[in-house]
């Protein structure tokens, strides 16, 4: 076993599982608390989530089109990390599987396909758009 890729890996997905972790937690508290959600639960539990990392992400950098370089790694956008379509057209997609009603395992199966799929592609959609907003923004301030 190679030791310092393990120590590697290790820190680098210290914070994505210690967020999980949270989030998951802190919804397993709501399910007990007031039993499992609907579709609308569900949706304002993310639009919640989503919501603060968005205020996060606006009250840190320069306004919602500011470009962050990350160790080095090419520059992505602030608008596009905050994930508002991408964290919730996976969760939308997953209740219309359920409600289609065509038995757990092939609406587990698409549930599955469909995640991965979906938040790819918009996070995708989404950083294409803030960088063209962002290629506007720089235009028009060139013209002042």
């Amino acid at each position: 076993m190679d030791r310092e890729f393990l120590r590697r890996l290790l820190v680098e997905e210290a914070f994505a599982y210690g967020f999980t972790i949270a989030f998951w937690g802190s919804g397993v508290l709501l399910v007990d608390a007031f039993g499992v959600f609907g579709i609308r639960g569900v949706l304002a539990y993310a639009v919640g989530a989503v919501t603060g990392f968005g205020l996060l992400l606006v009250g840190t950098f320069d306004g919602v089109l500011a470009a962050v370089d990350v160790d080095g790694d090419p520059s992505y956008h602030v608008l596009a990390g905050i994930h508002y379509v991408a964290a919730l057209v996976p969760i939308v997609t997953a209740h219309f599987l359920v409600r289609a009603d065509i038995g757990q395992t092939p609406t587990v199966f698409l549930v599955g396909v469909s995640v991965p799929v979906w938040y790819n592609l918009f996070v995708t959609a989404e950083e294409v758009l803030t960088t063209w907003l962002r290629r506007i923004e720089r235009t028009t301030e060139r013209r002042r």
